[in-house]
Formats: structure tokens, C-alpha cells, sequence
């Protein structure tokens, strides 16, 4: 996975996708799209804290939105210790901070 810090992109290189959301809003689903795709928002920025927050002008009244791991155990995936989890939009402010803290290894 690459970021691109002048177009906001995420791309997974392997797949040649882009990360993307289709809906501007809490709990909206994170999508791979082809990264030339004009019809979704793929703007996001990684913060020094390790979050991943999509980049958008709000009002004051709008919670800043963070790429983060859904709530629940998950389904197996494979593995002893591989589970799949959705991906969504969460509110930065008001999630556990392990749900939406990233990290490159």
C-alpha cells in the first residue's frame, strides 16, 4: 500500500485500486475503486497519530471521519489468527482510538 500526499490517494499497488467512499458520512463503507474513479472521495491524510481521516469540508456540527476497523469479532478468515473485519467511517472523536490508529510495518 502507497499513499500519495499530494492527491490524498491510498493505493493498493498490488491490486491497482485506491481507497475510496461512496457516502461522506459516520459508519459509510470503505470501497477499493479503480483510482481514476471521479464518482467517489478517495481524499484522505495520515496524521502523525496514526490516523487515517478523510479529508473533506465540513461545519463545525460534523465529527472528523477516520478510516476505522468495525465494531465485533469479526468472521475468520483463514489461519489461527486471521479474522476480516469491515472498514468504515467512524468519528475520530468518539471511537476507541485502537479502532482507528494505523501503523506501517
Amino acid at each position: 500500500m502507497t499513499g500519495d500526499p499530494l492527491s490524498g490517494s491510498i493505493r493498493l499497488v498490488e491490486y491497482d485500486v485506491c481507497l475510496a467512499v461512496a457516502d461522506r458520512n459516520p459508519g459509510a463503507s470503505i470501497l477499493l475503486r479503480p483510482c481514476d474513479d471521479q464518482s467517489v472521495s478517495r481524499d484522505f491524510e495520515w496524521l502523525a497519530d496514526g490516523r487515517l481521516h478523510l479529508l473533506v469540508e465540513r461545519d463545525a456540527s460534523q465529527p472528523e471521519l477516520c478510516i476505522g476497523v468495525a465494531d465485533g469479532i469479526g468472521e475468520p478468515a483463514g489461519g489461527r489468527n486471521h479474522l476480516r473485519r469491515d472498514l468504515m467511517l467512524l468519528p475520530c472523536d468518539e471511537v476507541d482510538p485502537a479502532r482507528i490508529t494505523w501503523g506501517l510495518e
